[in-house]
């Protein structure tokens, strides 16, 4: 009888010692992540300093200059040296679907203050985007 408690006694402790280092395991996992979450965000916007995010109550005109994509963020630069940087987009009509694909240099783009609407003319055509939302 007393082995019997001995070999229960030893498996909860090994299960006790295995559950410590589990736990353990993930508070340091969810750790790593906030650290290294922050310092990306921290990376991204230290290399696209000079593009500031097109907010809600910004007004936007012109032509594309240049553009490109990261991580679905659209930067994009117009004819006139502003910079902006727009979160991602997304309308499922068109191809390709994300903004930062979709739009080229030569296009004009129109976002008129407090509204999150952006117009892209190309050719004689509107094409339409939410910013940060996703259009079915």
């Amino acid at each position: 009888m007393d082995n019997r408690n001995t070999d229960i006694n030893k498996k909860l402790d090994f299960l006790k010692r295995n559950l410590y280092i589990i736990i353990a395991l993930f508070v340091l996992i969810i750790f790593f992540f906030v650290v290294f979450s922050d310092s990306l965000l921290d990376k991204i916007q230290e290399t696209n300093y000079e593009y500031i995010e097109l907010a809600l109550e910004d007004d936007l005109h012109g032509f594309v200059k240049s553009n490109y994509c990261d991580r679905g963020i659209a930067y994009i630069e117009l004819t006139n040296n502003t910079k902006v940087w727009i979160r991602t987009s997304v309308n499922y009509s068109y191809s390709p679907k994300l903004l930062c694909h979709f739009i080229k240099p030569g296009d004009r783009i129109v976002k008129n203050s407090n509204t999150d609407s952006l117009v892209i003319f190309r050719k004689k055509q509107k094409y339409y985007f939410l910013i940060g939302q996703e259009i079915e």
